[in-house]
């Protein structure tokens, strides 16, 4: 049998290097990429690369402790931690905080579209977790000095209702030569993954 080469890479990694080559992330330089679904993933391109860091696992953002530091019950991830990013700014996550906040149970689509029509616990739901990733990314910018992020995944279509609170509390949380940042939502565009993967070739 002829020999065959594989790479491999998990979903988050693939999706920033598809943002490296193919997307958002081609006309900047050191960047971040949150990956907003039913979890939150993230990759991290420093120094003009993918960084992978001690077995693959550089930039798990899904699991930065901010719920511990927000006016709210911290919850527990899956990853048996408490009050991970995850649990708020994912699918998953806002699903629990619109049940918490209005007692109806809801998928995350139709969280979206009652946010859509102005439903006060969806909308809050939101701001929930744009605060919850601005803290995130005000913690990254403070230890590592990027200030460029960019947000994909299903969730990302929401930048509506996460970008005033996640500016608002990144801005609160950084120093003023940092208030410049950028943050760019892909509005849900699935392809970065997949394109990802195909670069891996290209790394």
């Amino acid at each position: 049998f002829p020999s065959k080469a594989f790479s491999l890479d998990n979903d988050a990694n693939a999706a920033t290097l598809g943002e490296k080559y193919f997307g958002a992330g081609k006309a900047l330089g050191n960047f971040c990429v949150f990956t907003l679904g039913t979890g939150v993933g993230g990759g991290c391109i420093f120094g003009g690369r993918l960084q992978r860091g001690r077995n693959g696992n550089f930039f798990e953002v899904g699991h930065v402790p901010v719920g511990l530091t927000m006016d709210l019950s911290a919850r527990r991830c899956g990853c048996g931690n408490m009050g991970c990013l995850e649990t708020l700014s994912s699918a998953t996550g806002i699903t629990a905080s619109y049940i918490e906040f209005s007692g109806k149970q809801r998928t995350a689509a139709e969280i979206a579209g009652e946010a859509r029509a102005g439903d006060a616990a969806a909308v809050k739901a939101y701001a929930i977790a744009g605060q919850a990733l601005g803290l995130a990314a005000a913690t990254i910018t403070q230890l590592m000095n990027l200030t460029d992020f960019i947000f994909t995944g299903g969730v990302a279509a929401a930048e509506t209702w996460l970008r005033p609170e996640l500016e608002r509390t990144y801005r609160a949380h950084t120093f003023a030569l940092f208030h410049n940042a950028q943050f760019i939502f892909t509005q849900g565009d699935e392809d970065a993954g997949i394109l990802g993967a195909a670069a891996l070739f290209l790394e």
